[in-house]
Formats: structure tokens, C-alpha cells, sequence
């Protein structure tokens, strides 16, 4: 996710290449930023591709009606 695209100086494409040159030099980050979701919390968007990729990545939890529950929990808090 590269997040703040709204702010005046944001240059997500820039920083997605850059993001993805730094693996060529086998530095710490270097990721494949092809399917990179560029989002705007303030202005709405990319929230909803946000949402469908975590649905889409993270596998629904095994059944363990024996154990106690367990949950995961996605929040946020706006100023």
C-alpha cells in the first residue's frame, strides 16, 4: 500500500520504482510494487481495493470450535 497520494508532493509512481530498485542493490525493502495499491485515507481512495486485497491475502481462520475464540481485528482512528 503506498498511502498519503494526496498530498501535494506525492509522487507514488516515483516511489514504487524506487521501492522496487532497491532490490536490485539487495537492500531492505525491494518489492515487486506491480500490484501496489496507492491510497488517500483523507480523500477515500483505494480504501475499498484496500479491503478486497485483505480479504483476498489472509485466509479465513481454521475451525477450532474445541479451542477458545479468537479474533483479528482491523481498526483505525481518525483526529
Amino acid at each position: 500500500v503506498l498511502n498519503k497520494i494526496d498530498l501535494p508532493g506525492a509522487e507514488p509512481e516515483r516511489v514504487a520504482g524506487e521501492i522496487e530498485e532497491l532490490g536490485l542493490y539487495r537492500c531492505v525493502v525491494g518489492l515487486d510494487c506491480s500490484d501496489a495499491i496507492y491510497c488517500s485515507a483523507k480523500e477515500g481512495i483505494g480504501i475499498n481495493e484496500i479491503l478486497n486485497a485483505i480479504v483476498q491475502k489472509i485466509p479465513p481462520p481454521k475451525d477450532n470450535a474445541e479451542k477458545p475464540l479468537r479474533a483479528l481485528i482491523f481498526d483505525r482512528y481518525l483526529i
